[in-house]
Formats: C-alpha cells, sequence, structure tokens
C-alpha cells in the first residue's frame, strides 16, 4: 500500500509531476459531478505515463456508487492499479470485485466512533480492504472539499483499525506534518490542497506536500 497520494489527476502533466516529487500513487477519480472527473481515454494516458516513469507507482480509481460491473469495465480499460469506494457502497459490493486491492473511505463526522460504525463489517478473511481512508463529510461532493478531518477521532481508527489507515481531508503543506503526528496514519491523500484550481496540481505545492509528508511519516 502507497504511503502518499495525489488525488484528482486529470492530466498526464500533473501525473508526473506527483511521481517525479517521490509521490508513491495518483488518484483518477471517475465521480461525474466532481470537477476533477477524468475521462477514460485521458485516464489511460495517464496510466501508461505513470507506470513507465515508475513501474512501483500505483494509479488508483476513485467511484462513487459505481456497480461492480462498472467498475471492473473502467479498470480493464484503464489498467487500475487500485479501487476506491468513495460512496455508499455497502461490503457485498467489494466482494463482487476480484482481488485487487480495494480502499473503502471513510466519513469522520463528529460523532464519528469506528465501533458503531461497524468498520469491521468492511473487513474480509482475505485482507481488503487493503487500507480504509478517512476523509470528511463532504454530502454529495463525496469529497474534494478540502473540509478537514477532526484530526482526533481518525486517530481512534488507527488505534482500532486491524488495516492501513489513509488520511486525507483538507491536507496541504502547512499542515501535513502536524497532522501526521497527531493521527499516525499510514499514508496520507490531498486533492485540492496542492492545486492553483480544481483539478490542476501546483508543482511547488505537489512537491512541498509530497517532501514534507514522507519526511514526516519516516
Amino acid at each position: 500500500m502507497f504511503k502518499v497520494k495525489i488525488c484528482g489527476v486529470t492530466s498526464v502533466g500533473d501525473a508526473l509531476i506527483a511521481i517525479e516529487a517521490g509521490a508513491d500513487a495518483i488518484g483518477l477519480n471517475f465521480f461525474a459531478a466532481s470537477p476533477r472527473c477524468v475521462p477514460l481515454r485521458m485516464a489511460e494516458q495517464i496510466v501508461e505515463a505513470v507506470h513507465a516513469a515508475n513501474e512501483r507507482a500505483k494509479c488508483v480509481g476513485v467511484f462513487v456508487n459505481y456497480s461492480a460491473e462498472q467498475i471492473l469495465r473502467v479498470e480493464e480499460a484503464v489498467g487500475l492499479d487500485a479501487v476506491q469506494l468513495h460512496g455508499d457502497e455497502s461490503p457485498a459490493l467489494m466482494n463482487a470485485l476480484p482481488s485487487q486491492p480495494v480502499i473503502r473511505a471513510v466519513r469522520v463526522a463528529d460523532e464519528f466512533d469506528p465501533l458503531s460504525e461497524k468498520v469491521d463489517a468492511w473487513c474480509d478473511e482475505v485482507g481488503r480492504p487493503h487500507a480504509f481512508l478517512c476523509d470528511a463529510p463532504a454530502g454529495k461532493a463525496y469529497g474534494g472539499t478540502g473540509k478537514k478531518v477532526r484530526w482526533d477521532l481518525a486517530a481512534r481508527l488507527v488505534e482500532y483499525s486491524t488495516r492501513a489507515i489513509l488520511l486525507a481531508g483538507g491536507l496541504n503543506p502547512a499542515n501535513v506534518v502536524a497532522a501526521i503526528g497527531s493521527v499516525r496514519p499510514y499514508g496520507v491523500d490531498t486533492a485540492s490542497g496542492v492545486e492553483s484550481e480544481p483539478g490542476k496540481k501546483d508543482a511547488d505545492l505537489v512537491q512541498d506536500f509530497v517532501h514534507k509528508a514522507l519526511a514526516a511519516l519516516g
């Protein structure tokens, strides 16, 4: 599993900026209502370029309320390395997918409790999901809003879960070191925190974020 992911990548150039900065993964958003939604043909070009630049770098498809069949069609067309379920999907959908890595987004609201949220219901006997991603509640946007997660609640999930925990939600170069120190996640994920505008990454912000995050994660 990756440690630093730059999500919401919409161009080959931005993908290579992230990978060359040292990011382990990029995220490709297939949620039609998102300003970072990427067409399939562009997604295919991005994946090809990332894999050519660094064979260890991962390309993660971010899906919101797709069926298993729809996810598999996109994965096959694009060549994704992992799937991130970021909507209202049930554990049954994960079980309908093959054995590729699955990341499950968890919305960490003020009342969040990993016990009451029944996070365990998502965990199967073969190690999936491979990770939970803590994100802030975002209503119909489902993410990418820059809203900050309550780090104390995310830290509870780190303590509770047997899976890797990835922290997202409002992370940027100015706060990522403090966030890692408070939560102690396995990895971090950002989209809007390294952008000049929605869907367009800022090279300096990306590099600053990745370098600080990797140093803090150790």
